[in-house]
């Protein structure tokens, strides 16, 4: 199978063997602040095929990805089309139990990404999420450990 890049994508005419891209960000991208090389290329060359961002990092929210994307120089994706671990976390446990509670370990990205289906309870909370980032700290993991 020939590997897809931005010198050999089909024209417009062609039948492409997928119909959107995935695309995963951070060293993939980006690192850090700073672009990959051939990544901007290779974003232009599939800005007519259907494609979504996705991140394992549920610290920022898809506003703050697409700030980021843009600031790095990269033309500033719609939100609706960047999805992040902590979106993708609250949208699933919304799909267990509706109106579920809640105690997470990790970023106020994640929380928020939470906070959008639910309550935060960390006394009953119905499901326990660690994350990564700031907020990470003793008290907060004993209270993990205590509602598990």
């Amino acid at each position: 199978m020939n590997k897809l890049t931005d010198q050999n994508l089909p024209g417009a005419d062609q039948q492409l063997p997928f119909s959107a891209i995935l695309l995963d960000m951070d060293g993939v991208f980006f690192h850090g602040m700073n672009p990959i090389d051939r990544a901007m290329g290779f974003m232009e060359a599939i800005a007519n095929i259907p494609h979504a961002f996705i991140t394992n990092n549920p610290i920022r929210l898809p506003q703050a990805v697409a700030d980021k994307l843009e600031h790095i120089g990269f033309k500033r994706p719609a939100e609706k089309l960047i999805v992040t671990a902590g979106e993708a976390t609250a949208a699933w446990l919304a799909q267990q139990k509706l109106g579920y509670s809640f105690f997470a370990v990790g970023a106020e990205g994640l929380h928020q990404s939470l906070s959008q289906y639910c309550n935060e309870d960390p006394e009953n909370a119905d499901f326990v999420v660690v994350g990564e980032g700031e907020g990470i700290d003793y008290a907060a993991i004993t209270t993990d450990i205590n509602l598990i």
